[in-house]
């Protein structure tokens, strides 16, 4: 797949989309949200990470899976990062440059660069939402989209995109 914002109406489409596409992204999914334990969610994630033990459900095979759950991945370096349940880790490299996690029950941060002052997370309007996607320029590190899915009836649904 060629480098392109990609923008799937339903979670389970923009995940099958994210597996083949040359942009970098994140992936992160609410503490509480049924996302969480969805096998086919999980089961993207895996494959998304690069092999089976990894995905949300393996971060915690012994204590069943906690969130939240974020996942980076970079087709351009081959980078997989993924870390689950309450965690604030070192600092890790992205094609943003040096990035920091903050990872908590109700509230999650990513922070660019030293800038704790924009979170690229949208944890006001789309606080509820049950999973962000952060889709980025592989070569630059630019925000090319930003996707947000809320759980709809027995689905996922994209609630709005912003193109940046």
């Amino acid at each position: 797949m060629t480098d392109a914002v990609l923008c799937q109406t339903d979670l389970y489409s923009e995940l099958l989309s994210l597996e083949r596409t040359n942009d970098s992204f994140f992936i992160y999914v609410k503490a509480d949200s049924l996302a969480i334990n969805d096998d086919e969610v999980n089961c993207f994630a895996g494959a998304i990470a690069g092999n089976e033990e990894s995905g949300i459900a393996a971060m915690n095979p012994s204590t069943g899976v906690i969130g939240p759950y974020l996942l980076y991945r970079d087709p351009a370096t081959d980078t997989t990062i993924e870390f689950s349940g309450e965690a604030q880790p070192d600092l890790f490299d992205t094609v943003c440059g040096s990035t920091e996690y903050i990872g908590v029950s109700n509230f999650a941060a990513i922070y660019l660069n030293g800038d704790e002052e924009n979170n690229l997370l949208d944890m006001e309007k789309h606080y509820e939402s049950d999973v962000q996607i952060v889709i980025l320029d592989s070569d630059t590190g630019e925000i090319r989209s930003r996707l947000y899915y809320d759980h709809d009836a027995d689905t996922f649904s994209l609630a709005e995109q912003v193109s940046e």
